[in-house]
């Protein structure tokens, strides 16, 4: 849920308690849960471990990262599944070193809690440059006339990919792409500012609501751009 939504939503219902969670079928399915008083002051996270359950932030050769990086997100407990059915191969991959590996990047920040950058698959690569579309999404979105919006990457001739943009506008709005792309220039470092926004009626979701990503870019053909 965009930031600007959820804190929308804590300021119109005072006395609503809300819960922000985390997990996944594979472990459970809750991992993470974040206390209802932390709502406001770790907007973003999705909470500590929940008992039994060990949260652990590892790098590339599944050696734990430092500080508060960002790495994949690995579980442990008694909630985490003996394996998939009849899929050895995918049950070696998730399973390694006592830990199950989500396949989600995230954070621990000094209180333990998990913050989530967004899908190890869907980290777009520019330049260089590491660039999750979760962060960039929720800096679009903090725009007051967008509803909702999707990062994607596109290639490019030389930094390999750059970053576009699908927007859908609130209601009557006509908001533009250059002043989207300033806005998001005070938010974000200059590498993670989209390159192309493009506006829709609306995104392709999933049955269960989710984004869909790959229909977007199927409707959406990228095109090559250089310097």
């Amino acid at each position: 849920m965009p930031h600007r939504i959820q804190s929308g939503l804590i300021e119109a219902l005072p006395n609503t308690g809300f819960v922000s969670s985390y997990g996944l079928s594979e472990a459970g399915p809750c991992v993470s849960v974040l206390p209802p008083a932390w709502a406001m002051q770790k907007m973003g996270s999705v909470g500590l471990p929940i008992p039994g359950t060990r949260i652990a932030i590892l790098d590339e050769q599944d050696l734990p990262v430092t500080g508060d990086q960002a790495g994949e997100v690995c579980v442990r407990g008694p909630s985490v599944m003996a394996g998939y059915l009849n899929n050895p191969a995918a049950t070696t991959r998730a399973l390694r070193g006592r830990w199950l590996h989500t396949g989600d990047i995230g954070r621990l920040d000094a209180d333990g809690c998990l913050h989530l950058a967004g899908r190890r698959d869907e980290m777009i690569l520019r330049g260089g440059e590491n660039i999750y579309p979760a962060e960039v999404e929720n800096a679009l979105c903090a725009h007051p006339e967008v509803r909702e919006a999707a990062v994607v990457g596109m290639p490019h001739a030389v930094l390999g990919h750059d970053l576009a943009a699908a927007v859908v506008r609130m209601p009557k709005c006509e908001t533009d792409d250059a002043t989207l792309r300033a806005f998001c220039r005070q938010q974000l470092a200059a590498f993670k500012v989209p390159r192309q926004i493009r506006f829709l009626d609306a995104l392709p979701k999933t049955a269960n609501g989710k984004l869909d990503r790959a229909a977007l870019r199927a409707s959406w053909p990228l095109q090559e751009t250089s310097l």
